[in-house]
C-alpha cells in the first residue's frame, strides 16, 4: 500500500492560504540592477538561518564575504561548511522539484568532504530520548526508500494547494528523516522550491532566517504535528508564519527596502548621512574626518567603534583603498547594500 502524507485541512489553514493567495496576488516583482546582489542576500540569511538552527553562528556579512570567496575569521569546519550550503543555495534555480535523484544529489553536495555518506539513505535507526523516553521514533532505515519514492509521487500527484504542500513536505522530510544528516536543509531547500513555483517573490524571502528567531516554535510545531500523526500544527505554523513576512512587504512599494540587511540605528544615521552628502555636494567618496564631522561628532574613537566599523562589517560601506586601511588618502563610499537602505 502506497504511503500517504496525513493532514487535516483545517479552518485556520484555509483562511491562511487564502490571505496568502490575496497578499501574493497584490505584489510583484520588477527586474533590476540588483536581482543578483538581492539573491546573493537572501542566500546569505538563508544559510545563517540554517547554521542558528543547528546553533552555529556566522554574521550575514561574513556569509557574504565567503560567497565572494574571501576569508574571514571564524573556525575552519564552519567556513567550510557555509560554503558548502551557500553553493548549494546558489543553485537552487538548477534543482529538480520533482526528482528524487536531485534531492539525493543536492545532499551529496552538502555533505562533500565530510566523513558521512553523502547521497546515500541513512541506514541506522533513528529516535529522540527526552528524559530517558523516546518522544519519537523514525521510520525503520529499510523502508525509507519506498517510503521516499512514495512522497515524491505524492508530491507530483496531489491536488493540494502549493503552499500546502509546502509545508507537508518539509514535515515529512523531518518526520521520515532520511538522511543521517542534512535533513532540515533538504526540507528547507525542497519548501523554496514549491513555494518559488506559487510566486517568484519566494526566492527573495529568507525563511529560514526567520524560522532561526523562532527555533522553538517551530520544533513544538513538527512535535505535536508527530503526537497526532497530522502535520496540520505544521503547516498552520509554517503558513502563519509567511502569511506575517508577506503582511511586512505590503507597505513597501520597492522590495528592495524589505530585504536589505538590518543595521543599527547608528549605521542608518550614517547612511542617511552619506545619502544627503552625496545628494547635495555630488560627491560619494568621504574621508573619516568628514563622515565624523557630517554625524557632528567630536569622539574619533566613538565614531570608529559605533558607526565605521560595524558599517564596514556589514558592508554597507566600503574603503576605497580596501589593500591599505591606514592610508592617509583613505575614503569610504556606499555599497550596493548600502544604497539599498
Amino acid at each position: 500500500m502506497r504511503y500517504i502524507p496525513t493532514f487535516s485541512l483545517t479552518d485556520p489553514i484555509a483562511t491562511l492560504v487564502a490571505s496568502i493567495s490575496e497578499q501574493l496576488g497584490a505584489l510583484s516583482i520588477t527586474p533590476n540592477d540588483n536581482q543578483a546582489l538581492l539573491r546573493s542576500i537572501n542566500h546569505a540569511r538563508s544559510v545563517q538561518g540554517l547554521l542558528v538552527i543547528d546553533g552555529k553562528v556566522l554574521t550575514e556579512a561574513q556569509l557574504l564575504t565567503i560567497a565572494e570567496g574571501k576569508r574571514v575569521k571564524a573556525p575552519k569546519a564552519l567556513v567550510q561548511e557555509a560554503k558548502r550550503l551557500l553553493s548549494v543555495y546558489q543553485q537552487l534555480d538548477d534543482l529538480q522539484l520533482g526528482s528524487l535523484s536531485s534531492l539525493l544529489a543536492t545532499h551529496k553536495s552538502l555533505m562533500v568532504d565530510l566523513d558521512t555518506e553523502g547521497g546515500e539513505y541513512r541506514k541506522g535507526g533513528v529516535g529522540i530520548i527526552k528524559n530517558n523516553k523516546t518522544i519519537h521514533q523514525a521510520p525503520p532505515a529499510n523502508t525509507i526508500p519506498t517510503l521516499m519514492k512514495d512522497l515524491f509521487i505524492w508530491l507530483k500527484e496531489s491536488d493540494a494547494h502549493p503552499l500546502i504542500k509546502s509545508c507537508v513536505l518539509h514535515y515529512e522530510i523531518e518526520f521520515i528523516y532520511p538522511f543521517n544528516e542534512r535533513n532540515e536543509t533538504l526540507a528547507f531547500l525542497w519548501q523554496t522550491l514549491i513555494l518559488k513555483q506559487q510566486h517568484d517573490l519566494f526566492s527573495y524571502l529568507p525563511i529560514e532566517s526567520v524560522i532561526a528567531k523562532q527555533i522553538k516554535q517551530y520544533k513544538r510545531a513538527i512535535t505535536v504535528s508527530k503526537k497526532h500523526s497530522d502535520s496540520a500544527p505544521f503547516i498552520e505554523f509554517m503558513l502563519s508564519l509567511i502569511n506575517e513576512l508577506l503582511g511586512s512587504l505590503t507597505e513597501y512599494t520597492d522590495l528592495d527596502v524589505v530585504i536589505t540587511p538590518e543595521v543599527t540605528p547608528q549605521i542608518k544615521t550614517l547612511i542617511q548621512a552619506i545619502q544627503v552628502a552625496t545628494e547635495e555636494k555630488g560627491i560619494e567618496t568621504f574621508k573619516r574626518e568628514t563622515l565624523q564631522q557630517l554625524l557632528k561628532l567630536k569622539d574619533k574613537k566613538s565614531f570608529t567603534q559605533r558607526y565605521l566599523k560595524p558599517a564596514l562589517e556589514e558592508k554597507v560601506i566600503e574603503m576605497t583603498i580596501p589593500d591599505k586601511p591606514t592610508s592617509r588618502l583613505q575614503q569610504y563610499r556606499l555599497t550596493k547594500v548600502g544604497k539599498l537602505q
